[in-house]
């Protein structure tokens, strides 16, 4: 038998083989190594021997699957299982034949990856999914069936009318007053404002009594009038000085002020101790 070396790892195999079963390296130019030669008979011409039928392994033989090979887009064969190897078969190559639904690659089928000398690949099967939940089916409800709507006669647009003109009677704008500047009333000092107080009367009481707070009873302020009192009694008049002071401050702004502005700061003040 003749057997063949690798010139990858250097194992030696069968030369039938094109693929070395160590390192998988396809070399059909590997080297025979102890390829014994059969010597040659000289064998004499025979008889016509009579035409024996054929068998069922030889009929096998001669319908040997032959394949197509596709390399870099272009198609070749088809070709005997023998011959592939001599036609570029290698690891990547994509078969068909006759029997095949569709291309394969050349290490799915046993028959190639046995001659490319490695363990057939089989395609990944998909994993079966289990089966989904379906809800029943249900009827729509009943839908009452669509109804035109009654004819409507389109609108038509009115003429214009245009309304009679009514001239409305004159009339006569009201007499009116003409404007008259209101007079200007002089600010008596003593004269009584809205409150019934006096500013005159106030700041005199202020000036000669006002130690003893009879201007502020006398506008209404009771607790000021009350509190300037008791500081005059409390003290046998040592504090009169500082009521004195305020009373002063007190008469000579009521004598300044308009009679508007004493009832604003002083009458209706509500600050329990004016000055």
């Amino acid at each position: 038998m003749a057997e063949k070396k690798c010139s990858e790892c250097g194992k030696v195999y069968d030369a039938n083989l094109q693929a070395c079963p160590e390192c998988g390296k396809i070399d059909p130019d590997n080297q025979v190594v102890d390829a014994p030669t059969p010597p040659e008979e000289t064998t004499a011409p025979e008889a016509a021997t009579p035409k024996v039928p054929e068998t069922p392994a030889a009929a096998s033989t001669a319908t040997e699957s032959r394949y197509y090979i596709l390399e870099n887009g272009q198609m070749t064969g088809p070709w005997a299982v023998s011959e592939l190897l001599g036609h570029g078969l290698t690891i990547n190559s994509q078969v068909w034949n006759e029997t095949m639904p569709t291309w394969s690659s050349a290490v799915q089928i046993p028959e190639l990856a046995a001659l490319l000398g490695i363990k057939p690949i089989q395609p990944q099967q998909p994993t079966p999914q289990p089966p989904q939940y379906q809800q029943p089916y249900q009827q729509p409800p009943y839908q009452q069936p669509y109804q035109q709507p009654p004819y409507q006669q389109p609108y038509q647009q009115q003429p214009y009318q245009q309304a009679p003109y009514q001239q409305q009677p004159y009339q006569q704008a009201p007499y009116q007053q003409a404007y008259q500047q209101p007079q200007y009333q002089r600010d008596d000092t003593f004269s009584a404002g809205p409150s019934g107080k006096s500013r005159g009367a106030a700041a005199l009481l202020a000036l000669f009594l006002g130690s003893l707070g009879v201007h502020y009873f006398y506008i209404g302020k009771n607790t000021a009038g009350l509190i300037m009192l008791l500081i005059t009694v409390l003290t046998c008049g040592c504090g009169g000085i500082v009521t004195v002071v305020l009373s002063i401050i007190s008469c000579i702004k009521m004598f300044t002020c308009t009679t508007p502005e004493f009832e604003q700061n002083y009458v209706y003040s509500p600050t329990t101790f004016p000055v």
